[in-house]
């Protein structure tokens, strides 16, 4: 059974319901009055502990997205701004998670055993460790993440490996390192998936819903555009899966942003760039 009290040393854990940052604290101690989340900056009252009560009304959603692709969010999402979504690859070789949902729990556990065997968790960046260790250790599974990366303070997170290039999982299934966003950002390719080539970029590439229901696809990132992104954004990539949201028939939609004067933006501040998405 899932444990989500204190951990084997007497760490104790709160969860942000604001983002879902993980914060770790010390045996006897307590988060401190006047605490901000250093992902979201949610005050200390948005901070619960795993095992509490009210995070048993939380739940955690498959929706497949096309044959042998699931997306994985939690009911409720998160602030609009600071929503995100894991996702659950199929390969015949074993399932791989893409980021970690973002919450644990044993029903979730048991779903993601009745689609198939648990292979490998890759973590897309830093900003989304959160429940990392806490799944690769109920799935038994090893955890990778990018050179260069590590975890926001206050979360113990420790990777299995480090990725710092490409890494070939089969002949049709590629981790590789795209720097932008963060240093050690990763994506998963699956070639000639069931529904064409599938790219999990994390938030190397946002797929931005807005209010007013226009979508944005931008370089998620601080400019330029990293060579490893711009050459991975230039394949034929017919679904890609953001940490927020999923873009389908993508492929011309990104050659479009390749060659756009202002690549960069990050759609929830305003900033200027990407495109719009018809």
């Amino acid at each position: 059974m899932i444990q989500l009290g204190a951990d084997k040393n007497g760490w104790r854990r709160y969860y942000c319901v604001i983002c879902g940052h993980v914060e770790w604290v010390a045996p006897g101690e307590e988060l401190p009055p006047h605490y901000e989340c250093p992902l979201c900056e949610a005050p200390r009252s948005s901070m619960l502990l795993l095992d509490d009560v009210r995070l048993s009304r939380h739940q955690v959603v498959f929706e497949e997205m096309a044959p042998h692709f699931w997306q994985v969010s939690k009911s409720p999402l998160f602030r609009a701004d600071f929503n995100h979504y894991a996702y659950l690859v199929a390969h015949p070789e074993g399932l791989i998670l893409f980021d970690a949902p973002p919450l644990l729990t044993q029903a979730a556990v048991e779903r993601v055993y009745q689609i198939g065997k648990p292979r490998l968790l890759i973590v897309s960046h830093t900003d989304f460790v959160g429940l990392a260790g806490d799944w690769a250790e109920a799935l038994q599974i090893p955890a990778w993440m990018g050179e260069g990366d590590v975890p926001l303070a206050g979360n113990h997170f420790e990777p299995t490996a480090r990725i710092s290039g490409s890494r070939q999982l089969s002949d049709d299934l590629e981790v590789m390192r795209v720097p932008g966003h963060s240093e050690g950002s990763l994506a998963l390719l699956w070639k000639d998936s069931p529904a064409g080539n599938l790219l999990c970029c994390g938030d190397a590439l946002t797929v931005w819903r807005h209010p007013d229901g226009r979508t944005q696809l931008a370089f998620f990132q601080t400019p330029t555009v990293g060579r490893e992104i711009a050459e991975l954004a230039a394949r034929q990539i017919m679904l890609l899966a953001s940490c927020s949201g999923v873009l389908r028939n993508a492929d011309a939609y990104l050659q479009k942003l390749l060659m756009q004067a202002e690549p960069c933006a990050r759609p929830y501040r305003g900033e200027a760039g990407g495109i719009w998405v018809d």
